[in-house]
């Protein structure tokens, strides 16, 4: 209820205030048709209503049936949200934005933790949209035309950012692991890092070059770096060439493992990603991720721990030592058309033998991802699209499976 409350008095805001500071609703409605084999049900609350993490959930050893129904999201996570500047002049504007994801099946706020303690079979994905208000964005800041900006609140990681901007195949959320999965699609071995509370974003450019930087803050108390995250990102953009490269690490993170329990655990991480434009109609896309987890610099951290309003029975430090998983995607956009283009893309993730994750004992395999998307433009803000992805994985017990899915996609 005071959710809704709240809700309505910040639509009433923009309402007031829309022509005076300069304030827009915008969001994005995305829904689909799909099909999935080997998998568990559509979820009404979990960020990408079906699991497509071959291994993870979907394709999970002793699940034969398949699933097909609406779900959320298939190339872009549906949500809405309320941004805005105002011009202080000399080349300064205060800036902010508040963005909510939401499930447009049900209208629900996407909640994976939700989905857990409903009893969700998607127990042991992790998310970094637990049921806030504005879980997906909240920051306010300053942009100088010549400085840069600074954004103080919940922000994106630069890796999401990277991805949201050279993923392979759109970065479809239901067609691609990067869009799929926060651990290896921003969170760098981590979901829940994905975007980062309590954090300090900058962004600048100087001509060609760009170059972004971000702290995240744990706020407790006798420690400074327990909970923090710290990453940035380089980047070079001229005419058909693109490339960019990004550092992140985190101290003491919780990674959650179920919907009472979770993990501690130190990461680190690099990305590197480039595109060329060939001409006018093709585009080639190749990125390369490295994460490795390590064990926490604080052990003694366990017992209760509040998590977005949640309770954590018990976080445990991971004892396994050091592990990294190799994320490498390479994909080709071709546009046919100023409506029409046909985008498709291949991931591979291999996962180091002495254990990749922090629930998990020794593991070693490697899964591949085949993914295709036609997409039709119906407008500038409507599309419509057909695509489908094939998973496969080396992991033992497990088998992999096939998506297919058409819908359409709304911005505003």
């Amino acid at each position: 209820m005071k959710k809704s409350l709240l809700a309505a008095a910040v639509l009433s805001a923009v309402s007031f205030g829309a022509q005076a500071d300069g304030v827009e609703l915008y969001g994005i409605l995305d829904a689909g048709v799909a099909t999935v084999s080997e998998s568990l049900n559509i979820d009404p609350f979990f960020p990408s209503t079906i699991s497509v993490k071959g291994g993870a959930t979907g394709g999970a050893s002793g699940v034969s049936q398949s699933v097909t129904g609406l779900v959320s999201g298939v190339l872009s996570g549906s949500r809405w949200g309320i941004k805005g500047s105002e011009d202080m002049g000399d080349g300064l504007k205060a800036i902010f934005t508040l963005e909510s994801g939401i499930d447009i099946g049900t209208g629900n706020l996407v909640n994976g933790q939700q989905s857990r303690l409903d009893g969700s079979s998607y127990s042991s994905n992790g998310s970094s949209s637990n049921g806030q208000l504005f879980g997906r964005q909240a920051w306010v800041g300053l942009k100088d035309a010549e400085l840069g900006e600074v954004r103080l609140g919940r922000n994106y990681s630069l890796m999401f950012d990277v991805y949201g901007e050279y993923g392979i195949v759109q970065n479809a959320q239901l067609l691609t692991p990067t869009g799929n999965s926060g651990a290896v699609g921003g969170g760098a071995g981590a979901t829940e890092n994905l975007r980062l509370d309590n954090s300090v974003k900058y962004i600048g450019k100087t001509g060609d070059i760009n170059y972004s930087a971000v702290y995240k803050f744990g706020n407790i108390a006798g420690s400074t770096s327990q909970g923090s995250v710290y990453s940035a990102r380089l980047g070079y953009e001229k005419d058909a060439f693109g490339v960019q490269a990004v550092y992140m690490g985190s101290t003491d993170t919780v990674t959650t493992t179920s919907s009472t329990a979770g993990y501690l655990v130190n990461t680190s991480a690099y990305l590197v990603a480039a595109k060329y434009m060939f001409n006018d109609t093709l585009t080639g896309k190749i990125n390369y991720q490295r994460y490795n987890l390590q064990n926490p610099s604080d052990s003694t951290v366990s017992g209760s721990t509040s998590y977005y309003g949640y309770t954590l029975t018990s976080v445990t430090p991971r004892t396994l030592g050091s592990s990294g998983v190799n994320v490498a995607s390479a994909g080709v956009d071709y546009r046919y058309s100023d409506k029409l283009g046909l985008y498709a893309g291949y991931t591979t993730i291999n996962y180091d033998a002495n254990g990749s994750k922090p629930q998990g004992g020794v593991v070693s395999f490697s899964e591949q991802y085949a993914s295709l998307l036609l997409d039709y433009n119906l407008s500038k803000r409507t599309d419509v699209y057909l695509g489908g992805m094939q998973v496969t994985t080396g992991q033992s017990g497990y088998q992999g499976l096939n998506v297919i899915a058409a819908g359409m996609r709304h911005k505003f």
